[in-house]
């Protein structure tokens, strides 16, 4: 039979640990969203830097402009 001191001692010591479990699940869920988010930056960074260049960012940053050679409307033409 387990004394009452000695149970009381052992509800305790469970309630401490249920209290690091869920203070440590807080952490990593935490630190699971920082992760995502810097990663997800970090790509759009990249993708930035990759994209665009000093001529497309003079006329705006979102935009590639595309210049084709030659007339679009002359159809079957040598241009």
């Amino acid at each position: 039979m387990i004394r009452r001191r000695d149970q009381i001692r052992l509800s305790v010591q469970k309630l401490a640990l249920r209290k690091k479990r869920a203070v440590f699940s807080i952490i990593s869920v935490a630190l699971g969203v920082l992760i995502i988010v810097a990663i997800d930056s970090l790509i759009h960074n990249i993708r930035d830097l990759l994209i665009k260049t000093n001529f497309t960012e003079d006329i705006d940053q979102d935009v590639i402009q595309v210049s084709g050679t030659g007339n679009p409307y002359a159809y079957g033409s040598n241009s």
